[in-house]
């Protein structure tokens, strides 16, 4: 076995300098070799893929085609569908695209740091959950010559026009019922008051009678 020169530390003990190859494995979902390496210090064996976002993927071919397709605005069913895999499976990578577009979106802003924005546009889009009584503002901040997407939030607004009466006649019972959990509060909490009173005035009584 050679030893890696590479900068690789192990998972386990955190030990860069007695890492050495151990041959290699083929993965059959994506048809590569993977490179695998011991560490010496502590016995543990691990890969390139171990210290990567698709670790213990079993489906990697689907990756692209699911991303291409959910940024064309395919729903995820359709995507399953198209893809011939579980919509669990859609799901679970969805998480895994938001994740890797997150790390992708911090080493932009890092590179940014050395050239910094001069011009730079916001955008704001409002669309609903569930239903339009539910309105949401999705407000983005883009850079104005490479079009690159600095930032993005999503904020709950009230419900506008027509649809405000009744947005506030539908949350009226939770209002309500929220309203009564706090005088229920207030009641325990004045009770718990007269009570730890009670018992502080019983200790300083059976004090005094010693």
């Amino acid at each position: 076995m050679k030893v890696n020169r590479l900068k690789i530390s192990c998972p386990r003990c955190s030990n860069s300098g007695t890492i050495a190859k151990d041959g290699c494995y083929y993965r059959k979902n994506d048809s590569r070799k993977i490179q695998r390496f011991l560490c010496r210090h502590c016995g543990k064996k691990f890969s390139k893929s171990t210290f990567k976002l698709e670790y213990r993927q079993k489906k990697r071919r689907v990756n692209g085609d699911l991303f291409r397709l959910l940024a064309s605005g395919v729903s995820m069913r359709r995507c399953a569908l198209i893809l011939n895999i579980h919509r669990t499976t859609v799901e679970r990578k969805f998480v895994y695209l938001a994740e890797k577009a997150r790390m992708v979106q911090r080493k932009i802003l890092h590179d940014l740091r050395d050239n910094p924005i001069e011009h730079m546009q916001f955008d704001d889009l409002i669309t609903i959950e569930h239903t339009k009584l539910k309105p949401l503002s999705v407000s983005a901040a883009v850079d104005a010559k490479k079009r690159l997407i600095l930032g993005a939030e999503v904020s709950q607004i009230p419900a506008f026009g027509h649809l405000a009466k009744l947005s506030r006649k539908r949350n009226l019972p939770l209002l309500k019922n929220m309203k009564m959990s706090f005088n229920i509060f207030k009641y325990l909490l004045f009770f718990w008051h007269v009570h730890l009173n009670t018992i502080f005035c019983y200790i300083a009584s059976a004090d005094g009678e010693k």
